[in-house]
């Protein structure tokens, strides 16, 4: 079965081909079908009209600490809800 170039999502990063890869929907079993990408599938993809996007830098960074949690969430919601933490945290930043 042939896909149109629209339903695949090619992710590319520039900084390390090992991290590329492309994504689409499995027309038999609506799944997610993703699969690293090497440079020859980045070129024949991007040559057949998939649409390229890049991947962020933020992915690349190294995060250190705790994962958040849903309270962590549900906590900095409740601060950002009230303007004088809000305040106090911008002047703190200037």
């Amino acid at each position: 079965m042939t896909l149109p170039a629209d339903s695949f999502e090619l992710v590319v990063c520039a900084s390390d081909a090992g991290r590329s890869f492309y994504q689409f929907t499995c027309p038999k079993c609506s799944g997610l079908v993703t699969k690293q990408a090497s440079e020859r599938v980045v070129t024949g993809l991007s040559a057949r009209g998939v649409r390229v996007a890049s991947l962020p830098m933020e992915a690349l960074e190294d995060h250190a600490g705790p994962a958040l949690t849903m309270d962590d969430l549900l906590d900095l919601s409740i601060a950002l809800s009230k303007a004088d933490v809000v305040a106090a945290a911008l002047s703190a930043t200037s």
